[in-house]
């Protein structure tokens, strides 16, 4: 996990990231791991996980992380939310960030409009 966290922040020093306002990051399915380790030790204004997101690091396939990833204990405190379909937020009903009271969102489409509105208007909310 930490060469695809070294890989993310170089990616981010390469965009030309030069605010003073640490970055919105979003993070899909499996990626949604890499943006949570990455925020275990590096500053973001916000996060936004989307989709097939794991509900415990332990369920993770090994062919996935042929090694055991620690479960994240960052503090949520700072706006996060959570965006999936209707069956995929079921399977987050105990994931340690829905027990936090972190927004939820859910849609049809992840690829779709609705989607993507949901992430403008939770952004806009935010003010960003």
């Amino acid at each position: 996990m930490n060469g695809f966290v070294s890989e993310l922040k170089s990616e981010l020093r390469m965009s030309g990231h030069g605010s003073f306002f640490p970055p919105v990051i979003i993070g899909r399915s499996a990626a949604s791991l890499i943006v949570q380790a990455y925020i275990s030790s590096n500053p973001v204004s916000a996060m936004l996980l989307m989709g097939d997101i794991p509900v415990t690091n332990a369920i993770v396939p090994k062919t996935f992380l042929p090694t055991p990833l620690d479960e994240f204990n960052f503090e949520p405190k700072f706006p996060i939310a959570l965006l999936a379909t209707s069956t995929q937020m079921e399977r987050l009903v105990d994931h340690r960030l829905v027990r936090a009271g972190v927004q939820t969102y859910t849609t049809d489409d992840l690829d779709g409009e609705d989607a993507m509105l949901k992430i403008e208007s939770w952004l806009d909310m935010l003010g960003i």
